[in-house]
């Protein structure tokens, strides 16, 4: 995984991304958000500012 949580900069405890959900490696490294898909539970990455809708998941 490349994804890691901003605040410090550690790996991802969990994931669940969906089949190919991380295939877009042509966005910009500041541009990579990840959704949820509220129906399969699964993850995607995202452009950030395509897709200014989306929430964002935060850690406890």
């Amino acid at each position: 995984d490349v994804f890691k949580w901003h605040d410090d900069n550690s790996a991802l405890g969990f994931s669940n991304w969906e089949d190919g959900g991380t295939d877009d490696t042509d966005l910009p490294i500041l541009d990579t958000c990840v959704v949820l898909h509220s129906n399969t539970g699964r993850w995607e990455n995202v452009s950030c500012t395509d897709e200014p809708e989306n929430g964002v998941v935060c850690k406890t």
